[in-house]
């Protein structure tokens, strides 16, 4: 809500940074938008501690961060009566990210308690492999017979997806 409390998108998004500030360590707040068809981000707006102001500056993005866009990084609010976090009303911010020369995805979610105001923080890092190396790896353990299929649909060898599944026999 706190974005939304005016037109003027600078303002909403210091009022924004002002509550998240609160609650979570926060230094600056951007508002972007991701521009395919030039390969690049453009920088819309920024809020800090001292004010906001608007922008419009594009940031080429190199083949790497738009080929990961796949699995592009999010930022989002959720409100929940009740969950896996907490079984008290709360506020989830889910964050995630992926890191391309790590090969990593990380999710954070910060829940905050709706009476303290206390943030309890959750994060989950999961490396990507590629179909290759596991097959690699569980040879060198020493399974004898590794076989690769598609997740769930049952058909060998299929090239590196985004999931797979891994038979192997001692």
């Amino acid at each position: 809500m706190r974005l939304c409390r005016s037109l003027e998108i600078e303002r909403g998004l210091k009022d924004c940074l002002d509550y998240l500030q609160k609650h979570i360590p926060a230094d600056a707040l951007y508002l972007e938008q991701y521009e395919p068809e030039n390969s690049a981000m453009r920088l819309i707006a920024r809020a800090t501690a001292e004010g906001a102001q608007g922008l419009d500056i594009p940031v080429p993005l190199p083949e790497s961060a738009t080929a990961a866009m796949v699995y592009a990084a999010t930022t989002d609010w959720s409100s929940f009566e009740a969950g896996l976090f907490s079984p008290d009303p709360h506020p989830l911010l889910h964050e995630s990210f992926w890191d391309e020369p790590s090969q990593t995805s990380t999710e954070r979610r910060h829940v905050v308690d709706a009476r303290t105001r206390a943030v309890e923080r959750h994060a989950m890092t999961t490396v990507a492999w590629k179909t290759k190396h596991v097959v690699e790896m569980l040879r060198d353990l020493g399974f004898g017979s590794v076989e690769t299929r598609g997740a769930l649909t049952g058909v060998s060898n299929l090239p590196d997806g985004p999931l797979f599944v891994v038979v192997a026999q001692q």
